[in-house]
């Protein structure tokens, strides 16, 4: 199916393109369902990191659409990783409610880059909504047991804090607006990605 203008956007911009198989489906939550994936390679070209994320091609109609999705339980040696698809309505949620071993799923990466802050700050911020669960579950077991914050305008910070922040992208923007503004966080300690608009 033609991608269309995105697809030749991300291939301009240097995307590289690979074939996902699922290897299993269950439900995690009510609200959620984990596909299985064998990586058709993408792990060995692209180190894995909490937050990683690729983007899948999902099929609409006679065309497919690119959303953003998070890896989770990479394993770069068994070449796998699983995705968490939220219930909502959707081409994404249509097709993962009825994939099952041995479909396959074109994704592409444009570079998904995080790394931990160093130094180590004494607190996080983590602000997102449900598409972000899967994001900040792994940014989670990264941090550990950390002290997270919830609400950006009950927030106290420190010098060396650092807020991470991925929700809509009106959301995304006056919530960092906030910690720049009212709570004086300087850019480089704020990691902040808009989800949709």
């Amino acid at each position: 199916m033609a991608r269309g203008f995105q697809g030749l956007a991300l291939k301009a911009f240097g995307a590289n393109d690979y074939k996902l198989t699922v290897t299993g489906a269950r439900a995690v939550t009510e609200s959620f369902r984990r596909l299985s994936f064998q990586a058709g390679g993408l792990l060995e070209h692209h180190e894995s990191h909490p937050t990683q994320w690729i983007r899948l091609w999902i099929p609409n109609g006679d065309k497919v659409q690119q959303r953003g999705y998070t890896l989770l339980n990479s394993d770069p040696v068994a070449d796998t990783f699983d995705i968490d698809f939220a219930l909502h309505p959707g081409p994404a949620w249509t097709w993962a409610s009825t994939a099952s071993a041995g479909d396959v799923m074109e994704a592409s990466v444009l570079g998904s880059k995080f790394g931990m802050p160093d130094p180590v700050p004494t607190e996080y911020l983590l602000f997102g909504d449900a598409a972000s669960i899967p994001a900040i579950n792994t940014l989670l077991a990264e941090v550990g047991d950390a002290r997270l914050r919830a609400a950006a305008a009950e927030l106290t910070t420190t010098a060396d804090t650092y807020a991470w922040v991925a929700c809509d992208f009106g959301t995304t923007r006056n919530i960092v607006k906030s910690l720049k503004t009212i709570h004086g966080l300087p850019k480089n300690s704020i990691k902040a990605t808009a989800y949709w608009k």
